[in-house]
């Protein structure tokens, strides 16, 4: 789904139980906390209860989180530096929400770094990136402080040549942007998505949800609307669903509809 029809979907489900109309502003914030919540939802508390579909949760979770998943290393975007037992890492990108996995290299030679310590609250020995392993063998070993990640490791102080890291970035805001009609003139190559069917653009009739590109023809829409300037989910098309779901109960929440919240939480649970 695109930001237009993330919202058509989310007001679908607020007219299951509700008449109430909530503007895009309102919808946009229910989306970004619907969208934080689940990426925390299943990064913290991916639960492997049972052995035998292990591989298949984590895999999911995987796939499901794959949009959200940055690699980086320390030839490029991160600082690394060398002490004696220990390398740290201290600058990261401001997108940074939580550490995946973790590498070091002494040349071409990888070396897997496992956590030292970790915070039974949030669960972390469940969560499938980061689950501590008891096996008796010679590990590199790291601690994230306030300076930042500590990677101890056996090596002489300067062998170290680089660090590469797997992270979980913070969702960006989706932003339903501003719609544009017959009268409104859009700019040369600007990308939009039609909010209303039909909608006529150049000639040619498009529905709501439909994305294309303008070839800069002056007053391109003979009617109907379309959005510009709009920021859509960067999560996987797999949590789009789930999303607007989360939203529009979000929404009544946030208008103090706690009846019409629990039955429409009833109508989903039920489909």
């Amino acid at each position: 789904m695109n930001i237009v029809q993330l919202h058509d979907r989310v007001r679908f489900w607020i007219d299951t139980v509700a008449s109430a109309r909530f503007e895009s502003s309102d919808i946009d914030q229910a989306i970004n906390n619907a969208v934080r919540e689940i990426a925390d939802e299943k990064y913290d508390h991916s639960r492997l209860n049972h052995h035998g579909d292990s591989f298949q949760k984590t895999q999911r979770v995987r796939d499901e989180l794959s949009d959200l998943v940055i690699g980086l290393d320390t030839d490029g975007t991160l600082t690394l530096g060398n002490f004696a037992g220990h390398v740290l890492v201290s600058t990261f990108p401001a997108t940074y929400k939580y550490l995946l996995a973790i590498a070091l290299y002494v040349g071409d030679t990888m070396y897997p770094c496992w956590p030292l310590t970790y915070d039974r609250k949030n669960i972390i020995e469940d969560n499938p990136f980061r689950r501590v392993q008891s096996t008796p063998k010679a590990k590199l070993y790291y601690i994230e402080k306030a300076s930042g990640i500590v990677i101890y490791h056996p090596f002489a102080t300067a062998a170290p040549t680089k660090v590469e890291i797997f992270y979980l970035k913070d969702p960006v805001d989706v932003f339903y942007g501003y719609e544009k009609g017959p009268s409104d003139t859009i700019g040369f190559n600007t990308p939009m998505i039609c909010s209303l069917s039909p909608t006529d653009y150049d000639g040619t009739e498009y529905v709501s949800g439909t994305a294309l590109t303008t070839d800069g023809v002056t007053d391109v829409i003979t009617y109907g609307l379309a959005v510009v300037d709009f920021v859509d989910p960067d999560i996987n098309g797999f949590l789009h669903e789930e999303v607007a779901r989360k939203a529009a109960m979000g929404c009544l929440l946030s208008a103090g509809n706690l009846d019409k919240y629990k039955v429409l939480k009833a109508e989903i649970l039920a489909t």
